[in-house]
């Protein structure tokens, strides 16, 4: 059986087409958000939800910069028990293929109003306070390394083999679109 050059050239463009839309950022981003989805659920589970909602207060000044007692002012906000949980999302980020998932903070487009219930679903999480949520002297490092980083190693091997899946699945597309 001999293939002549003709058919030989028509197979390497094929792959070379192939190989061109694998290389492709939105390829990777669509092969790796199962993935995400699944190290996002998680990550969820390691947050602890509070007994009860807490009340963020605009506390008016008295004089210049004093301000009056805490809890004597208006209720800004209502942070529901869950909020955090619920703030943890995958955060879309369009320049790169890579999935990020971190607590979604306030978007500046919402606008505030006084007495806003926040955490009621996962619309309106914010998780701003990731940071101080896991105790007194807490810090942005020890929520990543409490939360997001124990989230990912419990769920490492489930988000590679959906993330295999997922571009084994884009593979056999770019084939049948190919003709290979």
């Amino acid at each position: 059986m001999t293939v002549d050059e003709r058919e030989l050239e028509d197979i390497l463009k094929s792959f070379d087409e192939l190989g061109e839309s694998i290389s492709d950022p939105r390829f990777r981003r669509k092969a790796m958000l199962k993935a995400a989805q699944i190290v996002k659920r998680a990550s969820q589970t390691f947050v602890k939800d509070s007994d009860k909602p807490h009340k963020r207060y605009s506390t008016p000044k008295i004089v210049k910069r004093r301000r009056a007692k805490k809890g004597s002012g208006v209720v800004a906000a209502t942070y529901y028990p869950g909020n955090l949980r619920l703030s943890i999302k995958r955060l879309p980020f369009r320049k790169t293929f890579r999935q990020f998932i971190g607590p979604s903070i306030y978007k500046r487009k919402r606008v505030e109003r006084k007495g806003m219930e926040i955490g009621r679903n996962a619309k309106t999480a914010i998780g701003y306070y990731a940071a101080m949520s896991r105790g007194k002297a807490s810090t942005g490092d020890k929520f990543r390394r409490e939360v997001m980083e124990a989230g990912l190693r419990s769920s490492a091997g489930r988000a590679r083999q959906a993330a295999r899946q997922e571009v084994e699945k884009q593979i056999r597309k770019e084939k049948r679109k190919t003709g290979l």
